[in-house]
């Protein structure tokens, strides 16, 4: 299975994680890598162009979107952003080289030419490319670049720094957690029948909770929601076993949970509810992930 950074290997493109860049028939370019190798990120960088050359664009991707496997495409400002996706396929070196080849032929069809402009200033010749967050997004005058960037660094300097609110996010994610096991107990206690499989609703809860109470959605949300959403699994095993206790009028003490779990009938049905409810979490964190990282607040890095 080909990743990009052995694609930009095999190809001699410059590679900085989660980036690759080159340039083809003059026009530059940063692919981005996914989650998915079946699916990559395509900017292509361009001078200024006209409604009219866009439209003609648009209508080249839809005759060849299928073919060129292409799910989504879009133009703003001196950026093309292309996603290829081969589904359950991977991309190889040669699939890279064709896509970029036969993407800069259809530029040149429609006169796009490659970019010349500066961002910054707006007049012709600019040779020094621009990254925002590691994607080439304009070329500028080395003189309006270093102007920027020194501007950029002032803002960022004087900027407030907000403090995370871990507190409040742990004390959401747990509460979301705990919210998250009532559909579980419920259908578990009056109809039965597979409820573990709604296990899959704590992570959500925990995630939505984990935001209203202000936690902060960087690297560490994940773990903070992931373990919150086991605790909840966990709370709901111990719930039920709670329950079989009040059920036999016993008392809540140690050695009662130790009879519940070790009694051969019961503990079957407990550690398979456990099971089923720890999978069904593990399954929907993936997805959890996924948005937590969509709605990070990124750091604006321009180089």
């Amino acid at each position: 299975m080909a990743n990009l950074s052995k694609l930009a290997t095999a190809l001699n493109l410059e590679y900085q994680k989660p980036h690759a860049y080159g340039i083809h028939n003059g026009f530059n370019y940063t692919i981005e890598e996914t989650l998915s190798s079946s699916v990559y990120i395509f900017y292509f960088l361009i001078d200024e162009i006209t409604s009219f050359q866009i439209e003609s664009f648009s209508t080249y991707i839809k005759q060849s979107k299928k073919a060129m496997k292409i799910q989504a495409f879009d133009v703003k400002g001196f950026i093309i952003r292309i996603v290829w996706n081969n589904y359950f396929g991977t991309m190889t070196s040669t699939q890279l080289l064709d896509f970029i080849d036969k993407m800069t032929t259809i530029f040149t069809k429609v006169d796009f030419q490659p970019s010349q402009t500066c961002g910054i200033c707006g007049k012709p010749e600019a040779t020094s490319l621009v990254k925002v967050n590691g994607i080439i997004m304009f070329k500028a005058h080395e003189e309006c670049k270093t102007a920027k960037l020194a501007e950029l660094k002032q803002e960022q300097g004087s900027a407030p720094v907000e403090k995370p609110n871990y507190v409040g996010g742990v004390l959401g994610a747990i509460i979301g957690a705990f919210i998250g096991t009532i559909p579980w107990i419920l259908v578990e206690l009056y109809i039965g029948f597979y409820a573990a499989v709604l296990g899959i609703l704590i992570g959500y809860a925990s995630f939505y909770a984990y935001k209203k109470f202000g936690g902060p959605l960087n690297n560490k949300a994940k773990y903070i929601i992931a373990a919150s959403t086991i605790l909840g699994v966990l709370f709901t095993n111990v719930f039920f076993a709670s329950y079989i206790i009040y059920y036999a009028q016993g008392a809540f003490v140690f050695d009662n949970y130790i009879l519940v779990y070790t009694d051969p009938e019961v503990s079957v049905i407990l550690f398979k509810d456990l099971g089923l409810g720890l999978l069904m979490s593990v399954f929907a964190l993936p997805t959890i992930i996924n948005k937590v990282k969509s709605e990070e607040k990124r750091q604006l890095i321009v180089e």
